[in-house]
């Protein structure tokens, strides 16, 4: 079996996992890519999950991706993808886009009760664990479990993984969607957070030199209005807005995740090409690698045509042929004699 990026999962690997899973006594099981395979490369033993993940962080390396299979109950497992930002560029390209189609060809989606992307190790602590399980429950997008979540990813996977079957194994790739450039660990890792933030702004930046998408930044702020101070106008942004708001509609409170691409009229030509031709493949691997339902897409060369009724507008357009509300013709003034 094929995974997305052409990295294949090993027969060891299959057997492993089947082995796992059944094998209540084994806590958790290592996956790492090796010789274009994925292949198992190690199990803990059974024990609290508080223990299970002080394990685990003290199992990994600072410059080593890998993917745990972390048991959570007898029939559960959460699934760790670890990408530390100081791991070279294809292996954080590869791990990134690979993690997907890894649960598909294991048959795992039905097991995993949810999923967890981190750029450090400290990141997979059991503290973390617990603000990442209680952010989901909190705000959970769209109404979608991991799980959904994770078929999700897949279907779009399927649909589009001729395009871009081999694309990890480039540092660019042309297609429909655009030129590939990979998305960093970092960047990765700050999408998966985007999904269950509220106000939450991640800026993407090209890195020329690397011909890779880099975190620019990351913060949460009051209100779209505050987008035209907090996106940077001065160069290109990728930027993802996690967008709280009442939908007109229903009086309901809810979150959309607005991309915005911004390319200042100022900005040099070479980087103009760049960035516009890249934007697709950008919003492709957001929503296939980190999980995002993107609402909207909006393009903006000035910052002041970005804010919250701008949003609005674009997000609830009036109804088409929407009818006004009839307005009695005014009396007849007084002529002056």
């Amino acid at each position: 079996m094929s995974a997305q990026s052409g990295i294949k999962v090993s027969d060891n690997l299959t057997q492993a996992f089947t082995s796992f899973t059944r094998d209540s006594s084994l806590g958790a099981l290592k996956v790492s890519i090796t010789n274009e395979s994925l292949e198992p490369s190690g199990t803990l033993p059974s024990d609290s999950i508080e223990s299970l993940f002080a394990d685990v962080q003290a199992w990994l390396e600072d410059k080593t991706p890998a993917y745990i299979f972390l048991r959570t109950s007898d029939t559960a497992f959460a699934f760790l993808t670890y990408v530390p930002d100081t791991a070279p560029v294809r292996q954080k390209m590869l791990y990134a886009s690979t993690r997907t189609a890894l649960l598909r060809d294991l048959a795992a989606l039905d097991k995993i009760s949810t999923s967890v992307f981190a750029t450090t190790r400290g990141e997979l602590s059991y503290k973390a664990y617990q603000s990442h399980l209680a952010a989901e429950n909190a705000d959970n997008t769209h109404g979608m479990s991991s799980k959904e979540r994770e078929l999700a990813q897949v279907k779009q996977a399927e649909a589009e993984g001729a395009q871009y079957g081999t694309g990890a194994r480039r540092s660019n790739v042309v297609s429909s969607a655009g030129t590939g450039m990979p998305l960093s660990g970092e960047a990765l890792g700050a999408l998966d957070r985007l999904r269950n933030g509220r106000g939450t702004l991640i800026q993407l930046a090209i890195d020329l030199e690397n011909e890779t998408v880099e975190l620019a930044s990351e913060e949460t702020i009051g209100s779209a209005d505050d987008l035209k101070s907090a996106i940077d106008s001065t160069s290109p942004r990728y930027s993802f807005y996690a967008w709280p708001h009442t939908n007109p509609t229903t009086s309901q409170s809810t979150t959309s995740t607005i991309f915005i691409y911004t390319c200042p009229t100022s900005s040099k030509v070479k980087e103009r090409m760049i960035y516009s031709s890249t934007r697709n493949f950008v919003v492709v691997n957001a929503e296939k690698e980190a999980g995002l339902v993107i609402v909207k897409k909006i393009e903006a060369n000035e910052l002041e045509d970005v804010g919250e009724k701008e949003l609005m507008g674009e997000i609830y357009p009036k109804a088409e042929g929407e009818k006004k509300a009839f307005s009695r013709p005014r009396a007849p003034g007084r002529k002056r004699v």
